[in-house]
């Protein structure tokens, strides 16, 4: 079984760095049931909405809720701010594309 549809498309955009494009494409068909059982699922929405993440969304059945960031800078920047709410634990990473960080 191959990737699902728009994931190529996804991966592309994120390796030519288009954040806005990437974001775009983001779905997850469970995140709104799970808002409606878990009202911390709806508090990082709102989070990381308010606080202006480049994309964002609940990663599969709720495990972890990721966003998309401008650079480095602002990953951390967010992550900081993120972690003075006290919503959970927070971590920047970065993905490997095409055998460079992005």
């Amino acid at each position: 079984e191959g990737p699902r549809p728009g994931v190529e498309q996804l991966v592309a955009d994120l390796r030519r760095g288009c954040l806005a494009a990437a974001a775009a494409r983001l779905h997850n068909t469970l995140q709104p049931a799970a808002e409606v059982v878990s009202l911390d699922v709806v508090r990082l929405r709102e989070a990381f909405a308010e606080l202006s993440a480049a994309g964002h969304l609940m990663s599969g059945s709720g495990s972890c809720y990721f966003g998309l960031c401008r650079n480095l800078g602002e990953a951390r920047r967010l992550a900081g701010r993120l972690a003075s709410r006290r919503l959970g634990s927070v971590f920047v990473t970065s993905v490997a594309c095409g055998g460079t960080a992005a």
